[in-house]
């Protein structure tokens, strides 16, 4: 009170203010302002004819917006921050403009204030300011609950480049500032949270805690911008405690992104400190493991497992299906490569394998070629490799028969569909472990397409015979009946064998 007395004795005469001689001792200070009716009333005085007559004998645009911005910090009159919104237009500074409008507006009433006037308060808020600086404004206006019930209630009639302005700065106020869910959509706070982080590092410094936690993981998520993003790494990243979850947990969603930008190099860098300051969390070590290991492409070998881990180096290479880790997609995949001569006909296989999509085969995440012209295909991550399966394997005669089982029906299914395997290499095959295994083929390697659907299902009667084989022949010596295994072999059809298997499993 006593800052707005003395700016009414600074502009008394510019004000034509009348007093009495009690409001004349408050102005010059020699009476406290202790009686707040008594300052309410003087304060009054100024009201829109006041200080629209004041405004027509000052030449002076920057003494107009001085004055004006010394009005409305205690005015609640819409219409005296209407005019001294258009003043600022008058004068280059912005940067005191800002934080004399966000004080002023605390003050206004916006209940009752028309959609026509809102659009125009919002049209000289984006005419007076840019960047951080109408983010300032705008944040300074939705702290008071008038004005964000008014602002809602105009949203739908804004003109479209008032909107585009100002609804991605309420998402972003909502969410990020007051931790609220979103109601104005992703693009809408995607394109809030670019522009707040246009603002001075030491601004986003100095956001509180949860609201940098809130502001960078709002960026890593929504940001597709890189240079927005290595700006919020920069600026809220590093800002955060190193030792705390959310370092550790934000910092992985960072080098995610990183990784997938192809910016390995920075990613490690951030990995290692995740890893330095969390010694229990297994993921960044694992993250920079596949960053050092060799490489087709954008996929890095990340070894065996198990009883693959025994296999010699050559074996290993001589895989038909190879567990790689993605870098594009941050995810464990088979993948399957061969020579650049072999590219066309993988490609029409992997094709094949995409057109089939029948619950017996493999998904293909990605086909292609490398940048040297190394076709490959990438399979999501189903069980572990038949043949490795079978080679340690000791099931019981249940066990045996339903894996067999499992792997004649995706035979029979690939007839069905008129597509015909050479062979019935277990390497083709993944296995997911269990009392009842599931069998899915993985490799159509050699696959083409045939139109007789009785040579189709003889040919694959033959080499169900040799699946089935590979699977019982596992079994110990009279573990099942003599005369079981004769009828399981002597089947005739597909249909017959997968029935007698069914009986058995």
């Amino acid at each position: 009170m006593r800052h707005h007395l003395r700016f009414l004795f600074k502009n008394r005469l510019a004000l034509r203010l009348k007093v009495n001689a009690q409001e004349d001792l408050l102005l010059n200070g020699a009476r406290e302002p202790t009686h707040r009716g008594q300052c309410v009333h003087l304060l009054g005085k100024v009201d829109l004819a006041c200080i629209t007559s004041a405004l027509t004998r000052i030449p002076d645009a920057r003494s107009r917006s001085g004055l004006l911005a010394g009005v409305v910090r205690f005015s609640t009159d819409v219409g005296a921050l209407l005019l001294y919104l258009e003043s600022l237009g008058e004068v280059s500074s912005r940067t005191e403009a800002a934080a004399a409008f966000a004080a002023a507006i605390k003050r206004i009433d916006f209940a009752s204030i028309s959609p026509s006037r809102m659009r125009r308060v919002l049209d000289l808020i984006a005419a007076t300011f840019t960047g951080h600086e109408r983010v300032q404004v705008l944040f300074g206006l939705l702290q008071s609950d008038s004005f964000r019930e008014a602002f809602d209630r105009s949203t739908e009639a804004l003109p479209e480049p008032l909107a585009d302005v100002f609804v991605p700065l309420q998402a972003v106020f909502e969410c990020v500032v007051e931790g609220k869910p979103n109601r104005r959509g992703q693009a809408a706070l995607s394109r809030g949270v670019t522009t707040l982080l246009e603002a001075p590092a030491s601004v986003l410094e100095s956001h509180p805690l949860p609201i940098r936690e809130r502001l960078l993981e709002s960026a890593v998520k929504l940001v597709r911008d890189p240079a927005v993003a290595d700006r919020a790494e920069g600026a809220l990243l590093e800002s955060l405690p190193k030792d705390s979850r959310t370092f550790s947990r934000l910092g992985m969603l960072r080098a995610a992104d990183l990784v997938r930008r192809g910016e390995d190099e920075a990613a490690k860098a951030l990995l290692t400190q995740i890893r330095a300051a969390h010694s229990g969390f297994q993921m960044p070590a694992r993250w920079i493991a596949a960053l050092d290991a060799p490489r087709v492409g954008r996929f890095a070998w990340t070894g065996w497992t198990g009883a693959d881990r025994d296999l010699g180096d050559s074996e290993v290479r001589g895989r038909r299906l190879r567990r790689a880790f993605w870098l594009d997609r941050l995810r464990s995949v088979w993948l399957r490569i061969g020579p650049p001569e072999e590219a066309a006909r993988i490609a029409l296989e992997a094709s094949l394998q995409k057109e089939l999509a029948m619950s017996g085969v493999v998904p293909v995440a990605a086909a292609g070629s490398t940048s040297d012209g190394v076709p490959y295909v990438a399979l999501l991550p189903f069980g572990r490799p038949a043949d490795t399966v079978l080679a340690r394997w000791r099931p019981g005669p249940q066990q045996a028969c339903a894996m067999s089982l499992a792997g004649t029906q995706v035979l029979l299914g690939l007839a069905l569909a008129g597509l015909a395997l050479p062979d019935a290499d277990p390497a083709r095959f993944l296995v997911e472990e269990g009392a009842f295994p599931a069998v899915l083929l993985a490799d159509l390697g050699g696959a083409r397409r045939q139109t007789s659907d009785a040579s189709l299902l003889g040919h694959h009667r033959t080499l169900a015979g040799t699946w089935v084989a590979c699977c019982l022949d596992r079994l110990q010596e009279g573990e099942l009946a003599a005369e079981v295994l004769q009828s399981i072999r002597e089947a005739p059809t597909l249909a017959d064998l997968i029935h007698r298997l069914a009986i058995e499993a």
